[in-house]
């Protein structure tokens, strides 16, 4: 992890902890900092456990009970550490391995409980701005629903959703939500029908994946190779766990699903 994101990452990290301290957090900064604070311990976690204990070859190296520790480890922030991973921790011995897990515990922990006690301080709406606004206020009119990602988007002429969730870097714009080009869903389900297919055929895709992928890095030599399928295989283990919720609701979105007035529409 180099100097800048460490320190880009403990930024985020002392910003969530005064703000529990105040009371209060807009939503775009409770977004923002949750975010670099889970990339940050993404990275640790990496750091300190997976690659010195797991990685390269050393995955054999590893007793049971630190391979159990391990996978109750989990990829996200939000879970961490879970009641498994605690209850493992605290019956096994302390070896090089386990003494990182207690220390990412200590670091990580305060971070989460964190996180999870400012969710019902943030306010949502826009930060208000220091400085002089420039460009007129945005309005409701001619704005609609996206169908996939529930936000308030501009439609064009043909009541359309607009280009939203991209990002620009060094000049070119990358990405879209899924319900660019989709009618709002006031006015149709279908971004959201839509949404709902692409979300099981990967989640299709993730279930075979996860019973492929473990003899594929168990036969893997290179290194980067295998971390590369490693991380593929979080990601597809991540899809398989939160996938099924997602359908599930746009499923419930689509059954009680009925035309509505636009936003801002006299």
């Amino acid at each position: 992890m180099t100097q800048t994101s460490i320190e880009r990452y403990q930024t985020a990290i002392d910003a969530l902890f005064a703000a529990k301290e105040d009371g209060t957090i807009y939503n775009v900064d409770y977004k923002s900092w949750k975010d670099y604070a889970g990339r940050g311990y993404e990275r640790d976690v990496s750091d300190k456990v997976r690659a010195p204990f797991f990685h390269c070859g050393e995955y054999e190296n590893r007793t049971e009970r630190e391979r159990s520790i391990e996978d109750a480890i989990g990829y996200g922030l939000h879970t961490f550490p879970s009641k498994k991973l605690l209850t493992l921790v605290e019956s096994a011995n302390e070896t090089p391995m386990v003494s990182a897990v207690i220390e990412l515990i200590a670091t990580w922990k305060p971070v989460r409980d964190t996180i999870k006690a400012l969710k019902p301080m943030v306010v949502m709406g826009r930060k208000p701005s220091t400085d002089p606004r420039k460009t007129p206020e945005r309005t409701l009119e001619n704005t609609g629903t996206c169908a996939v990602c529930d936000m308030n988007v501009k439609l064009d002429k043909g009541q359309h959703i607009v280009a939203h969730g991209y990002t620009i870097q060094w000049g070119f714009q990358s990405g879209n939500c899924h319900g660019v080009r989709f009618k709002a869903f006031e006015l149709s389900s279908e971004g959201t029908i839509s949404w709902k297919d692409h979300l099981e055929r990967a989640l299709e895709i993730a279930l075979e994946n996860v019973d492929a992928l473990p003899e594929l890095i168990a036969a893997e030599t290179d290194s980067k190779m295998k971390r590369d399928l490693q991380q593929g295989l979080a990601n597809n283990k991540a899809t398989v766990r939160f996938a099924p919720a997602d359908i599930a609701r746009l499923e419930k979105m689509i059954t009680n699903w009925k035309p509505q007035t636009l936003p801002g529409a006299v």
